[in-house]
């Protein structure tokens, strides 16, 4: 599983007859046709998004783009008080983005929270898991890489936490510098894997990655709907963020996208709003 470079990307939708020119081309009919007959197709936009070269102006005007929505959606999202929709929401953000000719692409992986010691916290309150591998979901989290964003989280703030670990928390998160990479070494069974899984007992011995059999680990993702979960760490890449009060680890083990058109998204409302109306309530705030 190798990250083709910027000019192999191109050559590829190119000989696709993808039109590569602007964000959201994975809605491209040609970019549709290809996703059908390989599930990890869309894997090759983000790539693109990753690869591609950006400049000081495009940056500036992203960058202002970027927060402006992530407040806007943010404060939608506090008045509205809905818990753990971070794929939806993130999604829908993308779709806004796509929008705005604002490069991004949703990572989805998983998420541990580790409180800082000096955390008045219960023991047992202070790792917060979000796995991605679990008998109910094979997204633990999701998030946005949209330059010069490395990590847009909207809702970090707003999953199923205790009252005093969302105190210890930013409300959302705007990452622009690089976050520090982590390697496998530093990820353990529980951050990727709920204690409900299957086989999770027979792996429960072998405490991080390091020297775990592949086809293990690979049997229980490919049951939940994937495949391939230490390569796509490898290739999109497991960070440590810090915080003053709590360490935030994001394993990042793929990418994905809506499959509809803003204007249809409806699996998602903020204070009674669609996706597509809140768009139009933030273009009336910001334009």
């Amino acid at each position: 599983m190798i990250m083709r470079s910027y000019q192999e990307l191109c050559n590829l939708f190119s000989k696709l007859n993808i039109d590569y020119s602007q964000p959201g081309f994975y809605d491209h009919p040609s970019f549709l046709k290809s996703e059908k007959e390989d599930k990890y197709f869309l894997e090759n936009y983000a790539d693109f998004v990753l690869a591609k070269k950006y400049d000081t102006d495009y940056l500036s005007t992203a960058k202002k783009v970027v927060t402006n929505f992530a407040t806007f959606l943010y404060s939608e999202l506090e008045k509205d008080g809905l818990l753990g929709a971070c794929l939806d929401l993130s999604m829908a953000m993308s779709k806004m983005l796509d929008k705005e000719n604002i490069w991004n692409f949703v990572s989805k992986g998983n998420l541990t929270i580790k409180f800082h010691p000096e955390v008045p916290l219960p023991a047992e309150d202070q790792i917060a898991y979000f796995p991605s591998i679990t008998p109910y979901a094979n997204i633990g989290h999701a998030w946005l890489y949209a330059p010069p964003f490395s990590i847009v989280d909207l809702t970090i703030s707003s999953q199923k936490l205790n009252n005093l670990q969302k105190q210890c928390l930013p409300k959302l998160i705007l990452r622009e510098e690089v976050p520090t990479k982590i390697s496998l070494r530093d990820i353990t069974l529980e951050d990727v894997v709920h204690h409900d899984a299957p086989s999770f007992a027979d792996l429960s011995q072998l405490r991080t990655f390091s020297g775990l059999p592949i086809k293990n680990i690979d049997s229980l993702l490919e049951a939940n709907g994937g495949g391939g979960l230490i390569e796509r760490i490898n290739k999109y890449g497991a960070f440590q963020v810090k915080y003053d009060s709590a360490t935030l680890k994001y394993i990042s083990n793929g990418v994905t996208a809506g499959d509809m058109p803003l204007e249809k998204i409806s699996n998602i409302t903020l204070g009674d709003k669609s996706p597509n109306e809140l768009y139009k309530k933030y273009c009336e705030l910001y334009k």
